[in-house]
């Protein structure tokens, strides 16, 4: 068990983070609603919907890793640095100066890295 948890340490932490910061939008959806970083994000989707995608596709990748399922392990990865990646560029777009972004690329990078290297 430890070394699979040392081989897929970052899709693990990715995961952990996508259901982190999922679950911190659900339990405060308000967090959409009144800061101007989520200001795109909250035109196109409720702060209930974002937030299930984000655990879901977290659960996803812990689950594929648990059961080494490698076709939802990448499903997983790809929907979870897609929904970064779309965070990042509605960070970039919002008329207004935050360093949001910057973390949100680096975890869709993250991801998208991921998944090049899942065989």
């Amino acid at each position: 068990m430890w070394k699979v948890i040392v081989v897929r340490w970052c899709g693990i932490i990715l995961s952990l983070t996508s259901i982190l910061y999922g679950s911190w939008l659900l339990i405060h959806p308000t967090i959409l609603d009144n800061y101007g970083p989520y200001e795109i994000i909250n035109q196109m989707f409720n702060s209930y919907f974002i937030s299930i995608a984000f655990i879901v596709c977290g659960l996803g990748k812990i689950l594929s890793i648990l059961i080494n399922n490698k076709r939802l392990r990448k499903i997983a990865i790809f929907a979870m640095a897609f929904l970064w990646m779309m965070f990042g560029v509605s960070f970039v777009l919002v008329n207004m100066q935050n360093t949001v972004w910057i973390f949100a690329f680096s975890m869709a990078l993250q991801g998208f890295g991921i998944a090049i290297r899942e065989e």
